[in-house]
């Protein structure tokens, strides 16, 4: 998977939940990149690594029943808007 990826998880992490919650997320994924090239290529594994670290990470909760967005967004908008107040492991494996 290209770094843009990667970069967009990151950026998505340490802008909700800070710089530590990142490098939390990281070790548990056993992720040893300390920048990703947006252009480069990286094994797809870290990134599903990323994903699930993050999702056992992060304080978020699943509420069944509920979509993860408000309106009509579901899915990878869960990861791109704001106003997205809950990411479930599920959605979270489901934007990649």
């Amino acid at each position: 998977m290209y770094g843009m990826v990667n970069n967009a998880v990151q950026e998505l992490i340490t802008e909700r939940f800070g710089e530590a919650t990142w490098q939390k997320v990281k070790a548990r994924a056993g992720c040893d990149v300390d920048v990703f090239i947006s252009n480069e290529g990286y094994d797809d594994k870290l990134t599903y690594d990323l994903v699930a670290a993050a999702s056992a990470e992060l304080p978020v909760v699943d509420q069944p029943g509920t979509p993860p967005c408000s309106g009509s967004d579901t899915g990878a908008s869960a990861f791109a808007w704001p106003h997205c107040d809950s990411v479930s492991p599920r959605t979270a494996c489901a934007a990649l």
